[in-house]
């Protein structure tokens, strides 16, 4: 969390800086809607990104949605046939902290063309577990399960005339606590994977005012 207040503290500090360069301000929507660690998952994100150079700029992101990690009955997961049905899900609020360099402004300065960066990401989510069994009572929980990652990444912005497109791909680590003990750790399984700290997003927006060519 100290690394993500970090994150917070840049930002703020370079969003109301005073500079006589003329910032640009970006606002990109996700597309693909899912975090690309998950095959079922729905999540929305919106981000908003500045620039207080012409190399650097400042994102923050704002996500929610479901992050969907199983359901079915015993023989879907091989598991003990005491259970007889499970479901199992993530749900709630994201927040994320980028900052980004541009290296190549010749043609155009920041937020245009490759970039790479440093990423955080804090998210405070309801944990809900449900299982049937053959025999015993029926279990139905629910429970905080707060998530912490971090890591780096690299992409290109387009800058046709209409609209801006945006690719991204990014790896890093991450952390969480949760309230509920007693998850079966299959189900958790996706934050310890390989790609649990893989970032894909494929985003559309617009850059205003309008960047301009550099002579």
């Amino acid at each position: 969390m100290k690394l993500h207040k970090l994150f917070s503290l840049l930002f703020l500090f370079n969003f109301y800086s005073l500079s006589s360069y003329s910032q640009q301000n970006a606002i990109m929507v996700d597309i693909l809607g899912f975090p690309s660690r998950f095959p079922n998952v729905t999540v929305g994100r919106i981000s908003y990104e500045r620039s207080f150079n012409k190399h650097f700029s400042a994102v923050a992101t704002l996500e929610y949605g479901e992050y969907y990690l199983g359901e079915g009955y015993s023989s879907d997961f091989m598991i003990s046939t005491k259970s007889l049905y499970e479901k199992y899900s993530l749900t709630g609020l994201g927040n994320m902290l980028q900052g980004r360099y541009y290296p190549f402004t010749k043609g155009r300065n920041a937020p245009a063309g490759f970039f790479c960066g440093l990423h955080t990401r804090y998210r405070p989510l309801k944990e809900k577990f449900y299982q049937e069994q053959q025999k015993g009572p029926v279990i139905n929980e629910k429970g905080n399960f707060r998530m912490f990652d971090y890591g780096f990444h690299l992409g290109y912005k387009m800058l046709p005339k209409a609209f801006k497109l945006e690719i991204l791909a990014g790896y890093g680590a991450n952390t969480y606590s949760a309230t509920l003990t007693d998850i079966p750790a299959y189900h958790r399984k996706g934050f310890t994977s390989v790609l649990a700290n893989l970032r894909i997003e494929f985003s559309l927006g617009f850059v205003f005012p309008q960047i301009k060519k550099n002579n």
